[in-house]
């Protein structure tokens, strides 16, 4: 037995480096903590999200919406980033 034991998240890290599919995961986890931290009416009118090279894309039909939640872009992102425990967004941006 002389392998070390890995924790699980250690290893699976390393597999999403290996496989490339770190930033797909990423993606998943900061949508998914946008929709929780917004609620579930705002992340109904989003329409459209994609992460993409660390920012959060998020369409919203609503112009008066997509202006109230860019006066809390900063927010978002501290939040989100603080959900899924790593530094990864950037910005979110609204279209």
């Amino acid at each position: 037995m002389g392998k070390e034991v890995q924790p699980l998240q250690e290893y699976l890290k390393t597999v999403y480096r290996r496989l490339d599919v770190e930033e797909a995961v990423s993606g998943v986890e900061v949508v998914t903590a946008y929709k929780e931290i917004v609620g579930e009416l705002i992340s109904k009118l989003s329409q459209q999200m994609q992460y993409k090279q660390g920012c959060l894309y998020v369409t919203i039909a609503s112009a008066a919406l997509r202006q109230g939640l860019s006066y809390k872009r900063q927010s978002l992102t501290e939040k989100i980033n603080q959900k899924i425990g790593k530094d990864i967004l950037k910005d979110v941006i609204f279209r």
